[in-house]
């Protein structure tokens, strides 16, 4: 009852903080969220602060199927979690995931929603053309964070480990060009934390628990980063690297040295690819 009543206290302290952040702007209060904003534009960006967001209404192919997979999701989740196989359990949980993601970006269409989203100006993609030498890119990475000069990186190869521009010039590397690609790789891998999640968890409490969770993480509001953004790929590398560590330390498993080096070398390869 006790544990009740903080999560409740906890939750009305939050509402009442976003209540604050809408509302006090307008109160002609003096008080203002940024100082270069003004309360004249909360009129066009979601008509209150913090949320600067516009609104935008609109519907599109993936709609259907991102409403039919939430609610199948929301009726017989809890009990095929319960039903079916470990293995079935986060194959499905994956594919779910992968599903519900890539109908939320299919909202806004194909190029707009998916294929394009990797390939603006502050993007990876728009560096990949310009790395001929790998090394040399490496070496110089560091002399090219800094913004506003001749050579500087865009925005998101500034703003991470050269881990990640790199996994995105083998991709190209291979043959596997373009926003598609690159917006594929990022579903596969940020989906794939679904069925890691649930591994990490059965390790670190037991399997009744992964499966009553599986339905939130087959649902997870992660999914608007899943597809499309790099965040996808870092939360999958990173979920995998904490899953193969709990197993590695918590489960009986043939080759634990083995598991826990492979936990190393992906939690390595995330620290090399973004700083979250």
């Amino acid at each position: 009852m006790r544990i009740a009543r903080r999560d409740a206290v906890a939750a009305a302290v939050g509402a009442a903080l976003v209540a604050a952040a809408f509302l006090l702007p307008r109160l002609n209060l003096g008080v203002r969220p940024r100082l270069d904003v003004g309360p004249e534009r909360f009129a066009t960006h979601a008509g209150a602060a913090p949320i600067f967001g516009e609104w935008l209404i609109h519907a599109g192919w993936g709609t259907g199927p991102a409403v039919a997979l939430a609610v199948a999701v929301v009726a017989w989740g809890p009990v095929l979690a319960q039903r079916l196989s470990w293995r079935a359990l986060t194959l499905g949980s994956w594919a779910v995931a992968a599903g519900w993601a890539f109908a939320l970006a299919m909202i806004d269409g194909w190029q707009r929603g998916f294929a394009g989203r990797l390939t603006t100006r502050d993007e990876y993609l728009w560096e990949v053309p310009g790395i001929h030498d790998i090394a040399a890119a490496v070496r110089t990475f560091s002399s090219r964070i800094v913004d506003y000069q001749p050579h500087s990186w865009t925005t998101h190869v500034s703003g991470h480990p050269p881990g990640a521009l790199l996994t995105f010039v083998w991709l190209d590397r291979l043959g596997l060009h373009g926003g598609g690609w690159a917006g594929l790789l990022c579903l596969l891998a940020g989906s794939s934390a679904a069925a890691a999640v649930l591994i990490g968890v059965r390790a670190l409490a037991d399997e009744p628990t992964a499966r009553r969770a599986a339905p939130f993480v087959a649902l997870a509001p992660t999914a608007i980063w899943v597809a499309v953004s790099a965040d996808g790929y870092f939360a999958g590398v990173a979920a995998w690297g904490g899953a193969l560590l709990a197993v590695a330390v918590h489960r009986p498993v043939r080759f634990p040295a083995l598991t826990a080096a492979g936990a190393g070398l992906l939690l390595g390869w995330g620290c090399s690819a973004t700083t979250a």
